[in-house]
């Protein structure tokens, strides 16, 4: 799902006004895991955040995925308690924020968001670190004391099993830890194809194939045999029903991947 600013800010302002000027736009990654949890990479889907100013004394959260809105007023943060749904996300970063003595002010949040929810792409992380930057609305802040608050935000507040490499990855935006290898290849599919690891971890040149939740994400580490498996995911892809797989390529000596 491709997003424009111009696009961002029309929605937002269809929903809670303003001029385009007054709407800052906010982003974070999706981001997969790599061996196990030794390491994880940032993708290129992403969840963005519009934000505009209202003087209600409220922080307003609409969600565009879900059509639901939600309402807080600022002065019941300290004592604010989680729903049991997304907006424990929103609320819970505010409240984070507010406890390590950042001002939270009035808002309006409009999220929009191309990660997919199970498909083990940390669609609750990019949610979470994307509103954390649109309440702090350009506001310094170190990234150790970001990765805190957001990890806070989901693991105390919102009861998500987050380690700290999940938030570190996407607010970074990029490679945490080391890549499978030079040449390396990541394929993720984003929902469920039957047959897709099975078949990987049967062909040469693979070094790891598992599902993550509704989606299957495949490291293939042989360079020269990548090309390959990417044709024959794809094919199965294809015949899934016109599912397209996302392919990052791993750098030529270390740094970030890139999608292919």
């Amino acid at each position: 799902m491709v997003f424009t600013t111009e696009s961002l800010q029309d929605a937002h302002r269809r929903k809670w006004g303003g001029s385009s000027e007054e709407v800052a736009v906010y982003r974070a990654p999706g981001r997969v895991v790599l061996r196990g949890g030794a390491a994880m990479a940032a993708l290129d889907v992403a969840c963005y955040v519009t934000r505009s100013r209202n003087a209600s004394g409220e922080l307003r959260v609409i969600s565009e995925n879900l059509s639901e809105e939600r309402r807080w007023p600022l002065s019941a943060l300290p004592v604010v308690q989680p729903m049991g749904d997304w907006s424990d996300l929103v609320v819970g970063a505010a409240k984070e924020l507010f406890r390590a003595g950042y001002g939270v002010e009035p808002a309006n949040l409009r999220v929009h968001s191309g990660v997919p929810v199970g498909a083990g792409l940390g669609a609750g992380v990019a949610l979470t670190v994307a509103v954390a930057r649109a309440l702090l609305d350009g506001r310094a802040v170190e990234e150790a004391e970001l990765v805190r608050v957001c990890r806070r935000a989901g693991s105390r507040f919102a009861g998500q099993p987050w380690a700290e490499l999940d938030p570190l990855a996407t607010v970074r935006g990029g490679l945490v830890g080391e890549w499978p290898g030079e040449g390396a290849v990541l394929v993720v599919v984003g929902e469920k194809v039957e047959g897709i690891a099975e078949m990987a971890r049967e062909t040469a040149g693979t070094q790891e194939a598992w599902q993550a939740g509704s989606g299957c994400v495949v490291v293939v580490t042989d360079a020269a045999r990548a090309q390959g498996v990417e044709e024959e995911i794809r094919e199965r892809c294809r015949l899934a029903g016109g599912v397209e797989p996302r392919v990052y390529r791993g750098p030529a000596a270390g740094g970030a991947g890139r999608q292919g």
